[in-house]
């Protein structure tokens, strides 16, 4: 404990070494600038501001001025918002994806995978009027295996 106490804490005023003048190292006085006028009775320099007002000159007779209004900011572009014939009241009109036989849940996962991707680039912000309520967990587990496990079975298999 003694050790991490000398190592780690800082040294306590009593054990600095002290100067000539009897006072800590530690403790030096912070060097003070006369406000008024130095020891050979001059007046501190004072402070030359090299601003040029060109509206003084016009408004010496005490008329009022005219100031230009900056020009307002640009409106910021609108961002687009998601639009696809398939997303209807917030999720996706799953008869639109029929193939014949049944959903394509192949072309419901290409679709909500460009709409997630498209939000990335282009985040906005919620809606309680546009509420979604697409769930993921609407397309079957044999489309997630089928899509994404088979294809990285098939390449470790090789």
């Amino acid at each position: 404990m003694a050790m991490a106490t000398s190592t780690f804490s800082p040294r306590p005023a009593s054990l600095r070494p002290l100067r000539a003048g009897g006072k800590p190292v530690g403790l030096l006085p912070f060097p003070r600038r006369l406000a008024c006028a130095t020891a050979s009775g001059e007046a501190p320099p004072v402070e030359q501001r090299d601003e040029a007002e060109p509206a003084l000159a016009a408004a010496s007779n005490g008329a009022a001025v005219k100031s230009e209004a900056p020009p307002p900011p640009p409106a910021p572009a609108p961002v687009p918002a998601f639009r696809d014939a398939r997303w209807v009241n917030g999720t996706w009109d799953l008869a639109k994806f029929d193939k014949g036989s049944g959903v394509d849940w192949d072309a419901v996962i290409d679709a909500e995978a460009r709409r997630r991707r498209w939000l990335e680039d282009y985040p906005e912000a919620t809606n309680t009027d546009e509420a979604v309520v697409f769930a993921t967990s609407i397309i079957p587990w044999w489309a997630w295996m089928k899509r994404f496990h088979l294809p990285e079975a098939e390449k470790l298999n090789a």
